[in-house]
């Protein structure tokens, strides 16, 4: 339980200090450990497939969630570049090498 509010507290700092909004992450994180969590489990069995479908689900995801409370609060748009693309791939390939299986 100390895990989570510890992750929790930081995705609510990296909010403040990159400039999102505040609970951006924490709605994602919602939203998709109730509703996407398992359907992209039953979708593909492919290990490496899930790991990139978590990744690009949750860059695009916290992108989608600050544009929608941007129309909300009247603000404007977050910019989304080719950086994001970069960031995808590069987490992708993280996740590939830290959450594979080792065979015994």
């Amino acid at each position: 339980m100390f895990t989570l509010s510890l992750s929790f507290a930081y995705l609510i700092f990296y909010d403040i200090n990159r400039g999102f909004y505040l609970f951006s992450y924490v709605i994602l994180f919602m939203i998709f450990y109730h509703f996407a969590r398992y359907k992209i489990r039953d979708l593909t069995q492919c290990s490496n497939c899930i790991l990139a479908i978590y990744v690009v689900t949750g860059y695009l995801g916290h992108y989608l969630i600050n544009c929608l409370l941007a129309y909300f609060s009247n603000m404007p748009f977050p910019y989304f570049s080719s950086h994001y693309f970069y960031y995808i791939s590069i987490d992708s390939l993280v996740a590939f090498l830290v959450f594979t299986k080792i065979p015994r």
